[in-house]
């Protein structure tokens, strides 16, 4: 990946984050070994079997689209969710960067899954999904709240609802069967449900009979950054990230984890969750990339360990993690295993962005897409030659997205990734819904 995409990552948080000063710590020794090694092209995950005017339909029921069109600025892009086209930001050079939500076009996402048995992807199944909203009195969202879901078998899990008030269930995947009960229980408000699984899809309310708390203004931002040896320029960009977060005036944590590889000297390295932003910029800039060997990562112990080694607050109103690589975990084997990952970040309430970089293989682009999807986020990748003339390919969409998709949006990185926060806090004020 060029210094151009590095330069654009850099000011992804320009304008939006911002916090006061205190030290990190840091769980492991020195970053160990050197070389680098180039990684492989995308394969083909198969051709589109959605229709444009059946995609559209499915992605407007499940309350992700609005107005399509081209164009710049304020508004919707060419695909799947909001913003506008190409929106331009105090960068040199514009990423081009497209993004695409699994759970507005579930069906095809289905097909892809099922089209991808060949490759050594974890089984998490969504051919049920309900979405779960609670609100107050009012219809405000009930943010960061647990709701209990048991079966009559006598298995229970945990959800917890994201800035919107939404939680996404996938029964089948949490290994619960027949008539489920919801209960939920948020402050003043307890609110219960019965959830017939027949159907593959549907909506849940929880109405409670109580004004909100107020909730807290505080969200967790982290990432899980590969650090291996083709990944200098994104280490550099997120220090000149974090030196702008430093700039800005938002109550706003931040945490890292970066991840190499099991053959390296370290596997991962934790910096916890901090509003110390100057003094984590200055540990991140020692971060050598490094390592690797082979193609495959340790993606699936970073991702384990971002999860349960940063201190998430529980009264945070959002939990943002961003998984940036350009390689796929390695296939299961001694490492955690990304699907129970994914399902534990769900029941935390975190909401994974999964960011592919050029050159990310076929397995390696549905890993992001799995964990991203399940928890209810999207997964943003840089499109062919988006990044200037190094960077993999010649911009040709299709292959970025692995084939498969056709009605994405697409925008500049910054941009699509300063969305997240942006929509993070204003869904704290509407109605869970009609919120898009």
């Amino acid at each position: 990946m060029n210094r151009a995409f590095a330069a654009l990552l850099s000011s992804c948080f320009v304008g939006a984050l911002g916090c006061s000063t205190s030290a990190p710590t840091q769980t492991s020794e020195t970053a160990g070994g050197t070389g680098a090694r180039a990684k492989g092209e995308e394969g083909a995950m198969g051709k589109p079997s959605t229709s444009r005017e059946t995609a559209l339909k499915e992605a407007s029921e499940f309350g992700m689209i609005g107005i399509l069109g081209t164009g710049t600025g304020e508004g919707f892009g060419s695909g799947h969710g909001r913003l506008g086209g190409a929106h331009q930001q105090d960068a040199p050079v514009a990423v081009r960067t497209g993004e695409w939500d699994d759970n507005a076009s579930l069906a095809e996402f289905r097909r892809v899954l099922a089209n991808s048995q060949s490759l050594p992807i974890e089984p998490l199944d969504v051919s049920v999904r309900r979405t779960l909203v609670a609100r107050d009195s009012a219809g405000k969202p009930l943010a960061g709240c647990p709701i209990m879901i048991s079966d009559g078998q006598g298995s229970t899990i945990t959800l917890r609802t994201r800035s919107s008030g939404r939680a996404l269930l996938f029964p089948k995947a949490e290994r619960l069967a027949g008539t489920l009960t919801a209960t939920l229980r948020c402050g003043g408000n307890s609110a219960s449900a019965s959830i017939d699984t027949r159907a593959d899809d549907g909506t849940v309310r929880l109405d409670g009979r109580e004004p909100r708390d107020p909730p807290t203004s505080t969200i967790d931002v982290a990432f899980a950054l590969d650090t291996t040896g083709s990944m200098s320029e994104e280490i550099t960009a997120l220090r000149s990230t974090l030196q702008a977060v430093a700039a800005r005036a938002v109550d706003v944590r931040v945490g890292l984890v970066e991840y190499k590889d099991r053959v390296d000297e370290f596997t991962t390295r934790v910096y916890p969750m901090t509003r110390s932003i100057p003094a984590l910029s200055e540990k991140i800039s020692l971060i050598a990339a490094s390592g690797g060997g082979d193609y495959p990562e340790a993606m699936n112990v970073g991702l384990h360990d971002a999860i349960t080694k940063l201190e998430w607050n529980d009264s945070a109103p959002a939990r943002l993690l961003f998984v940036i690589g350009d390689a796929p975990p390695h296939p299961l084997d001694h490492d955690p295993s990304y699907a129970d990952s994914a399902r534990l970040a769900a029941h935390q309430g975190i909401q994974i962005f999964s960011v592919a970089a050029s050159g990310m293989d076929e397995f390696g682009q549905i890993v992001f897409r799995q964990i991203a999807q399940y928890t209810g986020g999207t997964e943003l990748f840089v499109l062919r030659g988006g990044a200037g003339p190094e960077s993999t390919g010649g911009g040709d969409p299709i292959k970025s997205s692995g084939g498969t998709q056709t009605q994405y949006r697409s925008g500049n990185l910054d941009a699509l990734v300063l969305e997240k926060i942006a929509r993070a806090r204003k869904a704290l004020e509407q109605d869970p819904l009609t919120n898009p």
